[in-house]
């Protein structure tokens, strides 16, 4: 009687699994392989051994002797072919499929490419906005066929990037009253310059300026001009409007006429 210590028992342990995974690794093709060899050579030994009863038969008792000694093994191997062929068309949609999945990974990385540079390019031409600042100075008398009338001057600042072709255009309820057009502003630099008929009975306006960015782009910018009394004096209130959602943004300045 055969007595196992415990090492002997792990090493036997371990050879099991070993042979066990070495034999759940072999493909079905291989185990076909080898029983088709196998049957083969049963038939080979039964046909060696009835060999005298076989060259008795006739042509048709010969082939439905053989189509039945071959017809299991052709049938398993066109099983496998038909399993062969599932394999290969589930690894070509597999690899259609992570194809498509790289196609859309390159397609989201172009878009985040092409939106980065379209913030860059806004970003950019940001930057090269106008930085426009409005003050009423006041009214002013001028001459005008004979007869003295009144305007109202403004001062126009420039603390952002060069700008050129600038106009300044009033208002009011969203008709154009007047305009006038002003000469290029580089960073820095103000303009003076007055609007007539600005302000008629008590109405409020919209001054628009209109430039023509380095770039060559225009842009606009807005400022609501509002006059009212307070204390038997009329104020000036002028609030300027964002860039962003064309709302007042800019807390109100007050000038006294």
């Amino acid at each position: 009687m055969i007595i196992l210590d415990g090492t002997d028992m792990r090493r036997f342990r371990f050879w099991c699994e070993e042979t066990t995974d070495w034999w759940a690794a072999q493909k079905v093709e291989w185990y076909a392989a080898h029983g088709t060899v196998i049957y083969i050579g049963i038939i080979i030994l039964v046909v060696a051994a009835k060999l005298d009863e076989l060259l008795q038969l006739k042509l048709n008792e010969l082939g439905d002797f053989l189509a039945g000694a071959f017809g299991p093994v052709a049938f398993l191997w066109l099983v496998l072919g038909f399993l062969q062929q599932g394999r290969e068309l589930k690894l070509s949609s597999d690899a259609l499929r992570l194809q498509a999945e790289e196609v859309a990974k390159s397609v989201k990385q172009q878009a985040s490419l092409a939106e980065a540079q379209q913030r860059s390019l806004e970003n950019y031409e940001r930057s090269l906005e106008p930085l426009l600042q409005l003050e009423y100075l006041g009214p002013t008398n001028y001459l005008e066929v004979g007869d003295v009338l009144v305007a109202e001057r403004f001062l126009l600042e420039n603390k952002g990037s060069y700008c050129e072709h600038v106009f300044a255009q009033a208002l009011i309820k969203d008709e154009e009253v007047v305009s006038v057009r002003l000469s290029p502003l580089s960073k820095g630099e103000s303009k003076e310059f007055m609007l007539k008929d600005v302000f008629p009975i008590h109405e409020d306006c919209e001054i628009q300026i209109h430039y023509t960015k380095s770039s060559g782009l225009s842009g606009r910018q807005s400022f609501f001009v509002y006059r009212y009394p307070v204390e038997n004096k009329t104020r000036i209130q002028i609030i300027k409007r964002t860039f962003e959602n064309s709302m007042p943004g800019v807390p109100p300045v007050f000038f006294p006429s």
